[in-house]
């Protein structure tokens, strides 16, 4: 087998990989973005941020864990973030959408994916808060309708008990009873006086 045959297999496998991969994927940590196959020779592809020496200070870019500046029969892969990026949207492997959601939110890209991925979280924890309170009032209306049930029991009861203190006469003794007492703080009142 020849050296070009091979360089050029293994190509189409890293190609190959790179069209169709998320699932399982690393994302770089200050981007987000996916870490795919390198597109050249299948081996591992770094997200680094150049030195504050560098032509580039500060700047995040990518390239094949094989690639070496400036070394010949290495790797060539090396892009720039937002390049990267280009790279993987034209593959299919980051959405368009996302880029833009995360742009229309005044995000830069280095803060995209991260800042979303953030976003859901304390978005879930939210939510989650909220279904607690929701169901702690559920709860605490149910201890209310068992209350007012108690009431409404109880009403009926003291209803009947004053049916029949009606119907058996002693309410002319309770009215007796409430007119000497009327009758009483009437005379107390005026010995205060």
């Amino acid at each position: 087998m020849s050296l070009g045959s091979s360089s050029s297999s293994h190509r189409r496998a890293a190609q190959g990989a790179v069209t169709g991969l998320t699932a399982g994927c690393k994302v770089g940590m200050r981007t987000g973005l996916p870490l795919v196959p390198c597109p050249k020779c299948g081996d591992e592809v770094m997200e680094l941020r150049a030195s504050d020496l560098s032509k580039i200070p500060g700047q995040i870019f990518f390239k094949c864990r094989l690639h070496e500046k400036d070394v010949p029969g290495t790797c060539s892969f090396y892009l720039l973030a937002k390049k990267y990026e280009k790279f993987l949207q034209n593959r299919g492997v980051l959405g368009h959408i996302e880029v833009e959601v995360g742009r229309k939110f005044g995000l830069k890209m280095e803060q995209t994916a991260p800042t979303l991925v953030e976003q859901v979280g304390r978005l879930q924890t939210e939510l989650d808060r909220v279904k607690e309170e929701v169901e702690a009032l559920q709860s605490g209306i149910a201890f209310v309708n068992a209350d007012v049930q108690g009431l409404k029991n109880a009403l009926g009861s003291l209803d009947v008990k004053c049916s029949k203190l009606i119907s058996i006469g002693q309410l002319g003794l309770v009215c007796q009873i409430g007119v000497a007492f009327c009758v009483i703080v009437g005379v107390l009142v005026v010995l205060v006086k």
